[in-house]
């Protein structure tokens, strides 16, 4: 009964803590003044972590640890001994300021009077009986935990009452609840339904975790954290779970549905990053489970047992937030395992006699529990992903210990009886470090870690940089070597080759294949890791100076960590704070912010290091040359940048004419390759002339501008959708622009019909548009045009290449045997679309694999851009090689059809492979192939989860290329892709969706739609291509490709475009028989490596698998 009392009056202290805060204390004072200025009197390291300098003692214990124990922790290379209220000291004596209490636990502090008497008593007198037997002191821990809880006026323990159950751990708590909450699901679909419980088609089993909750690390638990860096190693994990967003209503009611059996959540996160749930989103939740008939499962195992002034964190908000079931652990032993589950009698009353978790032991968990004083602790935030590991790593290197929270804070959970003198020691030092930390900008840091080191390819700029800092250099040190160690086989040799064997993995010492071995790539890389910071840090040590282990040595050896001293972080600052003082404008201040902006709305963009390889497409390599993956978002359409024919006339022009064209258009740029290019684009969309640029982007604007600055009271027509460029040009021309729904026809004739037809008007619009895969109405648009007097100005960008029999585009497909009849002729066939369109522009970027942008139209059109358009008289013209690069490649694809059909083929194969999946394409008749995800942050996660699990390369498609809400994945799909190819990456896009709980077709239908996705009524889009153009029905369609099959090179296509450089640069030399598989250029420049190709015949070009 004395333990009793003790437990009641802690209680009653608790109820005054947010009245009084640290008033219970172990060192109480009078209210006194605080620090004007944060502390900087921690900056020096006082407890060094240099793992090369420990004591024989010290190494002795880190030998033996990284000889026999599982290296899965991060350990600083010190050995904690012993440990009394809220300090610890290591072997050495150096004493340690404890704020991390075990994660939460030692609620009490270290080696604690009470709880040491309660254990040494228990020990010796009955120490385990396991569940089978009743024990004096559970029963009165239970009704402890129920009492206080109705005292504490918690809706979840009403007066009809409560139960508990008792675990080892708070992970088993979890596990206990979900299966109880499993019990219940069934039950309550049982008599809903009318069958029985143990039906197989009892569905009610699923359950909702949210984003950044940490429930655990067992394998019910694993499957409800939501943290890729725990769950992907042990994968698969329980089937059914649904991720949402904390304080995020809109969405409860597609996460909450009739099959819902438990909803699981953290009223306030820890391990992700201290984040509170909203009173309202609770109330939301808590009735959106009575609904459904879910159980409610509040996880308080860190945030419960007075963490928060209160029993619970709960306890104070309103009972219509309160939950069914509280799991709790961590405080309740104070270091000796154990943990609870504390649930609703209407929830408990399913459960009949049998194990849910584990057995529990007894007294020690009173005593310890009836010590729990009122406590409170503000998480501290570093804002920034790149600062919490840092500013712990210092703190602990002043004397203090502390833990990250999540990829942005720091997390302070001390003893609960902490003393003022020890908050005030551990605020100084965060102070200090903080301060350090913050010399470095964000931006700067960001950059820092996404771009490689030159020198080190397995290393960031940032890791690099950070080998030379007293800091972080040593734990960089040591983490490199237990990664290394975490890869080292516990099986014999004969077991490692029996495994490779049956996998049929066949590697060894000096094979590329070791890299089929996911075991032996991972230490290959750790082991460049590990080399890659030897080097890093011998390098720093060969230029550093002698200065002791402090701020300004870190400095001295560049790190970005410290200000003081460093070269560019000062000269920054003291450029800002002189611009400042000086009463002018803050430019790096308004930098940092706008780029804020971009980061707050998820639509910051990152730029990937993809290198495409040449003799692999479509695969390519990331910043290590040995990581290869699979790109799925290239523009180059066709695989054309690789094609042997362009590849080997590129060559031949820079031997003829060298690299750089030498000036611009009217100086020194205009070349015989630039005209003949121009004369084959006007050629390939049969008009008078065209007109070369540096890219698509400035051929609009630069086309439009003039055109709408020189035609007089000029009115722009727009699509809502057209392309940035087309946007701009109209803007800079400053004429007047009216904005078109959406291939709206009737839309557009109101506001053409509201205009004189002698006032001078364009319609610029696009025949594919690129975020959607829609198609222009271009033949309407012409009669439109015809109609009102209007000039047609069509983006054929995403088109060239790609459609008619060609490749002019969509405006040559619609009359497709009207134009393949016309064959080569350079005239127009009268009456068609193509014909009937005044202006056309197109990339030279995109399908056809090369650099630049074009226009075609009539002489004079084309003349009066050329004389009028800055974008074209100012600037350097294109490469030569480039040139006739782009050249080569439209010749040959006006030959060659099969690259076209085979593309088409396999955009509806993996279309078709998504729909059955419900993964949802917006749908178009198009190449275009828009993955519809909703939510810029879910996006860019999709995007990193498949490189980085599956080696998938596909980028996030965010505002403003795409409205807010209907941020997508764009996938491009090439001739180059395998079936194989094709299927992973159906079934991995498959399961990112499932990880990442991004709505499926079904989803967006269920609540209306959305980017024409799940739209009610919607009708089945037809592609435009026909079954009889891809020759599905006379049987010459090109065949799909499988793993290790070779694409085909078209030899009378080469043979044709060869041909049509002979005027510049020779008739290109015949093969000797001799050599018949290696081409003449290989034979002429040894020191270029190319395709090796006949090209006689239908020849080979390597596909990878």
């Amino acid at each position: 009964m004395h333990s009793l009392g003790r437990v009641a009056r802690r209680g009653g202290l608790a109820k005054t803590w947010s009245q009084s805060s640290l008033k219970h204390s172990s060192t109480e004072s009078a209210p006194r003044s605080l620090p004007t200025a944060p502390s900087t009197k921690y900056t020096a390291v006082t407890h060094s972590e240099d793992a090369s300098a420990v004591t024989a003692g010290v190494k002795e214990h880190l030998d033996r640890s990284s000889a026999y124990v599982l290296p899965v922790y991060a350990r600083p290379p010190f050995v904690l001994a012993h440990g009394k209220g809220s300090y610890v000291w290591d072997t050495e004596g150096r004493k340690y300021l404890d704020f991390s209490a075990g994660i939460a636990v030692n609620a009490l502090g270290h080696a604690d009077d009470g709880v040491t008497q309660v254990l040494s008593t228990e020990a010796g007198t009955l120490l385990h009986t396991s569940n089978a037997y009743h024990h004096p002191w559970s029963g009165k821990l239970a009704e402890l935990l129920v009492t206080l809880t109705q005292q504490e006026g918690s809706g979840s323990v009403p007066s009809l009452g409560a139960k508990v159950f008792f675990s080892n751990t708070g992970t088993e708590a979890n596990e206990g609840a979900l299966k109880v909450a499993r019990k219940v699901g069934k039950e309550r679909w049982a008599k809903r339904t009318g069958k029985a419980w143990d039906d197989p088609a009892c569905d009610k089993h699923e359950i909702v975790c949210f984003e950044n909750a940490f429930h655990g690390r067992t394998l019910g638990a694993l499957s409800v954290t939501t943290n890729p860096k725990y769950q992907k190693p042990f994968e698969p994990l329980l089937p059914g779970v649904s991720v949402g967003r904390l304080n995020v209503k809109d969405d409860l009611v597609r996460l909450v549905t009739d099959r819902t059996c438990a909803v699981i959540v953290e009223p306030i996160q820890g391990e992700g990053g201290i984040r509170a749930a909203d009173a309202d989103w609770l109330r939301a939740l808590r009735q959106r489970c009575d609904e459904t008939g879910a159980v409610l499962i509040y996880d308080e195992i860190q945030c419960g047992l007075y963490r928060t002034g209160s029993l619970w964190a709960h306890s104070t908000l309103p009972v219509d937030t309160h939950p069914d079931i509280v799991t709790m652990a961590k405080p309740l032993g104070n270091g000796y395992p154990v943990g609870a589950v504390l649930m609703r009698d209407s929830v408990a009353e399913p459960m009949t006699p049998a194990p849910i978790c584990s057995e529990h032991y007894g007294d020690e968990r009173v005593s310890a529990f009836e010590t729990l004083a009122a406590s409170d602790v503000v998480p501290g935030g570093a804002g920034s992903e790149a600062h919490p590991a840092a500013v712990v790593g210092m703190a602990r290197e002043r004397g203090v210990l502390l833990l990250t929270a999540g990829k942005d804070a720091v997390r302070l959970v001390p003893s609960l009886n902490i003393g003022e003198r020890e908050v005030d020691e551990t605020v100084d030092v965060l102070e200090s470090c903080l301060g350090i930390v913050a010399g470095t900008k964000t931006s700067t840091l960001r950059t820092l870690c996404t771009s490689t080191s030159p020198r080190y390819p397995s290393l960031s700029k940032l890791t690099e940089k950070a080998t030379g800092c007293p800091v972080m250099g040593p734990a960089l040190q040591l983490r490199s070597g237990q990664m290394v160690a975490s890869y080292a086989s516990v099986a014999g040799n004969a077991d490692v080759t029996n495994m490779h064997h049956h996998k049929g993995v066949f590697p060894n010492a000096t094979s590329a294949n070791i890299e089929m071995c996911p075991h032996a790539s991972k230490a290959l890389a750790a082991a460049r890791m590990a080399e890659d910071l030897a080097k890093a840090k011998q390098a720093k040590e060969a230029v550093a100076t002698a200065t002791p282990s402090t701020s300004k040595a870190a400095t001295a050896a560049g790190c970005p960590f410290h200000v003081e001293g460093a070269p560019e972080a000062s000269t920054s600052a003291a450029a800002s704070t002189s611009t400042a003082a000086a009463g002018g404008f803050d430019y790096e201040g308004f930098y940092a912010t706008e780029l804020e902006k971009k980061h707050q709305d998820a639509s910051y963009r990152y730029f990937n290091n993809i290198n495409r390889l040449a003799t692999k497409f479509p695969m390519a390599h990331t910043g290590n040359p040995k990581d290869e993956v699979e790109v799925w978002c290239a523009n180059d359409y066709l695989g054309m940048g690789n094609n042997p024919v362009v590849l080997e006339t590129m060559h031949r022009t820079l031997d003829q004419y060298g690299h750089g064209a030498g000036g611009t258009r009217n100086i020194a740029g205009n070349t015989g390759m630039h005209l003949s290019l121009e004369d084959e684009l006007a050629q390939l969309h049969r008009k008078d002339a065209a007109l070369v640029f540096s890219s698509c982007y400035v051929a609009n604007d630069a086309t439009l501008t003039v055109l709408g600055s020189k035609l007089p009271g000029c009115v722009y027509f727009s699509d809502t959708m057209n392309h940035a460029s087309m946007i701009q040009g109209m803007r800079h021309s400053a004429a007047k622009r009216v904005i078109f729904k959406h291939n709206d026809l009737e839309d557009l004739e109101t506001k053409l019909a509201s205009f004189p037809k002698e006032t001078p008007k364009i319609i610029a619009f696009e025949s594919v548009y690129s975020m959607c895969g829609s198609i222009g109405p271009i033949s309407e648009i012409c009669d439109l045009a015809e109609k009102y007097g209007a000039l047609t100005f069509l983006d054929e960008v995403h088109a060239v290449g790609l459609y008619g029999p060609q490749g002019a585009g969509v405006a040559e497909h619609l009359d497709w045997e009207a134009q393949k009849a016309a064959g080569l002729s350079p005239n127009p066939v009268k009456g068609s679309v193509m014909d009937r369109i005044d202006i056309i522009t197109g990339t030279l970027g995109k399908a056809y694999g090369a650099v630049g942008g074009y226009i075609a139209g009539s002489m004079d059109f084309v003349d009066l851009v050329r004389s009028y358009a800055a974008g074209f008289i100012f600037t350097t013209s294109l490469p030569p090689a480039n040139v006739a690069g782009a050249r080569a490649s439209i010749a040959y694809q006006r030959e060659y059809i099969g690259d076209r059909q085979l593309k088409q083929m396999n955009v509806r194969q993996v279309k078709a492979s998504f729909e059955a999946l419900d993964i949802p394409v917006v749908p178009g008749p198009s190449h275009i192939v828009p993955v519809l995800v909703g939510d810029a942050a879910l996006a860019k996660a999709a995007s990193d989860m498949l490189l980085r699990n599956y080696n998938i390369y596909v980028q996030s498609i965010n505002y403003p290329t795409v409205a807010r809400g209907e941020e997508r994945l764009r996938f491009t799909v090439t001739p180059r892709h395998t079936i194989d190819q094709m299927t992973r990456l159906a079934k991995a896009v498959d399961e990112v969706f499932t990880t990442l709980n991004i709505k499926r077709t079904s989803d967006w239908k269920a609540v209306g739609g959305r980017a024409s996705v799940g739209m009610p009524d919607a009708q089945a889009v037809e592609p435009i291509w026909t079954d009889a153009q891809l020759g599905l029905t006379d049987g010459t369609a090109p065949k799909m490709l499988r793993a290790g099959q070779t694409g085909v090179v078209d030899a009378r296509a080469v043979r044709i475009t060869r041909e049509k450089f002979n005027d510049l640069l020779g008739e290109f030399p015949t093969p000797h028989p001799t050599a018949a598989n290696v081409s003449t250029v290989d034979t002429l420049r040894k020191d270029i490596p190319l395709p090796t190709s006949v090209l006689d015949g239908p020849a080979p070009i390597a596909v990878s698998a």
